[in-house]
């Protein structure tokens, strides 16, 4: 049944978090685009690759919390939507339980493993007492990340989104300020990974604050838990570890595969291609991460006419927001490299390229990831996730030796491609109920065609303006976002997000005693 004033609910809702997220994200990557230089010409690129290595192996073993977050966001979301407060309480008492015991283990095993992980970096040229001090502060920063994840889940679920954004930008400053002044004051390598547990510790103490502020009745006691919690909590998330670690894999594993088969610092130029190619996922996820509150809302009153209009405009304004960025990536990157790190590092632009075209097809299919979470149909799609990742390491091995770095980025995308294209795309059509075809043209076409005339925009000023410089860069990419922007707007399907846009401005600007014109 149609109900203009829920639908609204749902887009203010939305537009709210996203628009909080994106000014954590922004703040997160200018931090990231600022330091990163810097860190590499302290470190060089041994400690540089180390540096990144760390941040993969914290990656890897925030794995541990088992997708226990993932459930906790999608049942607080179901449960205060049907005013059930104790289950949420039953449900955090269940996850606080779990997840101490989890984060008392791993610490336990870092202190076993650290004296006898000598020959782990024996290929490394650094102190054995140094490499005993790195992976220490790595087991214990994932021993303290695990059970923090449970007061940002919590907020996820409630959808302060902009109270998470705030403990997020919070984090980002002291992070980047303080890896900067430890590696200028010497604290090389072991300072700058030390870093990451205060870090840790102070987003806890700052989302704890904020959620005893906005909800005081959401209380965490173990004692709260149950069996039958425990069970359900398990029988949901078991399938949400296999996408974890699956994207683990992918987004991980390709650093630590040419640190074991070529020299470290070939690490450096991968990752910072990387990183670039997912810039745009980085923005798309502020978008996405949403859904998935919004999704578990929606399913509790079995409302699927709801759920598929957020799948066809989720999926359209995350590849609104990717696409121009995978263009201008795609054709830029040679002079974005050499401008942001060194000359050198434009020859490294290739990666960038199909790095690029991997995340892009990977982004396309979060917002039906994220609604399947919503609705528990995940399952399918995890798996498939996770044999994707399997096929990327096995081909990333098998093609690091003979085609060096170009073969670690061909063993990213091909499996992206099967994977997204030929099974979850076609999968979660069928589980909304729409028609392929109607996906195509409402969806898919509109935000992919403009993409041809940007990317000739995009060679015409790359040919008449010198883009060598960031006075260059910066007009290039505004043309060729502009050129896109007019060819999506032109196709009219992005007259929901502009009256979206709209309707929200009008009701800020009533607090003024402002007008717009009513969309």
């Amino acid at each position: 049944m149609s109900d203009p004033g829920r639908d609204q609910n749902i887009r203010q809702r939305v537009l709210r978090g996203t628009l909080a997220n994106y000014g954590a994200r922004f703040i997160g990557i200018a931090t990231w685009f600022f330091i990163t230089p810097e860190v590499l010409r302290v470190l060089g690129e041994a400690g540089f690759g180390l540096w990144v290595l760390a941040a993969a192996l914290i990656g890897y073993g925030s794995l541990l919390d088992l997708g226990i977050g993932g459930a906790i966001t999608k049942f607080v979301a179901e449960y205060r939507a049907r005013s059930e407060d104790a289950r949420i309480k039953e449900l955090l008492g269940s996850a606080l339980l779990i997840y101490s015991c989890v984060g008392t283990a791993v610490a336990l095993v870092t202190l076993v493993f650290v004296p006898i992980s000598d020959p782990l970096f024996g290929g490394v040229q650094s102190d054995a007492n140094v490499m005993r001090t790195y992976i220490l502060l790595v087991g214990l920063t994932v021993a303290v990340t695990i059970p923090s994840t449970i007061v940002q889940a919590v907020l996820n679920g409630l959808q302060r989104y902009d109270i998470v954004s705030l403990s997020a930008t919070i984090g980002n400053f002291f992070s980047a300020g303080a890896t900067l002044l430890v590696v200028y004051l010497g604290g090389g390598l072991i300072g700058a990974v030390a870093i990451n547990l205060p870090t840790t510790l102070l987003m806890q103490v700052v989302n704890t604050w904020f959620l005893r502020r906005i909800a005081p009745d959401v209380r965490m006691d173990w004692r709260a838990g149950s069996r039958p919690m425990n069970r359900m909590i398990i029988s949901y998330s078991w399938s949400l570890l296999v996408g974890r670690v699956a994207k683990r894999l992918k987004s991980k594993s390709d650093e630590l595969e040419i640190a074991a088969f070529l020299p470290v610092s070939a690490v450096a130029p991968y990752a910072i291609a990387r990183r670039l190619a997912e810039l745009g996922q980085n923005l798309a996820d502020q978008f996405l991460r949403v859904l998935l509150p919004v999704a578990s809302e929606l399913h509790a009153g079995d409302d699927r006419a709801r759920l598929r209009n957020l799948y066809s405009v989720g999926t359209r304004v995350s590849l609104l927001i990717y696409v121009p960025i995978a263009c201008t990536l795609t054709l830029l990157a040679g002079p974005i490299l050499a401008l942001w790190i060194r000359p050198e590092y434009g020859a490294y632009a290739y990666l960038v390229a199909l790095l690029t075209l991997a995340a892009l097809v990977d982004t396309s299919q979060w917002p039906a990831s994220m609604i399947m979470q919503g609705m528990a149909y995940h399952r399918p799609v995890m798996i498939a996730a996770f044999v994707s990742s399997i096929a990327n390491l096995g081909l990333s091995i098998a093609l690091v030796r003979p085609l060096g770095l170009l073969g670690v980025a061909l063993g990213t995308l091909v499996p992206t491609l099967v994977e997204n294209l030929f099974f979850v795309l076609p999968y979660s059509i069928r589980v909304l109920g729409m028609r392929p075809l109607d996906c195509f043209r409402e969806v898919f076409f509109p935000a992919l065609a403009p993409a041809l005339p940007m990317a000739l925009a995009l060679y015409v000023v790359q040919r008449t303006l010198d883009v060598q410089s960031v006075f260059g860069l910066v007009v290039a990419a505004a043309i060729g976002g502009l050129v896109y922007a007019l060819g999506y707007l032109a196709a009219g399907a992005g007259t929901p997000e502009l009256r979206l846009c709209l309707n929200f401005a009008q009701s800020r600007l009533r607090l003024t005693g402002a007008r717009l014109p009513r969309s």
